[in-house]
């Protein structure tokens, strides 16, 4: 009786041994990347742009190409500036990985002053 049982352990042990071989494993990153390619075709930049940051470096395994990723933080931190919106600019160049928009930050700045008299 207990050979029996080991028996039918082993084979089912066995068994379910070999399903998982065959069962691939789910590969998230295609998926993330073609859903933040929809947000780009929609123009919706700062929602695809704030999912990869909130990545960090898993980023990384996204295939997405650099200057695409480059645009969408030129085209934020344009938006945020036009909105006045000066320190939410600076936090999105400061999160980027990026040298061409970290050296936005590096620019200089005018600032237009009108004396009333």
């Amino acid at each position: 009786m207990c050979r029996q049982r080991d028996h039918n352990w082993r084979s089912r042990h066995l068994t379910m041994k070999s399903l998982l071989r065959r069962i691939p494993m789910w590969e998230p990153h295609k998926f993330v990347a073609n859903a933040l390619m929809l947000l780009n075709d929609v123009g919706d930049v700062q929602t695809a742009l704030t999912v990869i940051i909130a990545f960090g470096e898993a980023r990384k395994l996204l295939p997405l190409e650099d200057t695409l990723v480059e645009h969408w933080f030129h085209t934020y931190v344009d938006q945020l500036q036009r909105y006045e919106l000066w320190n939410e600019a600076c936090e999105v160049i400061n999160r980027s990985w990026l040298r061409s928009v970290q050296q936005l930050n590096q620019h200089s700045t005018a600032m237009h002053t009108n004396c009333g008299n």
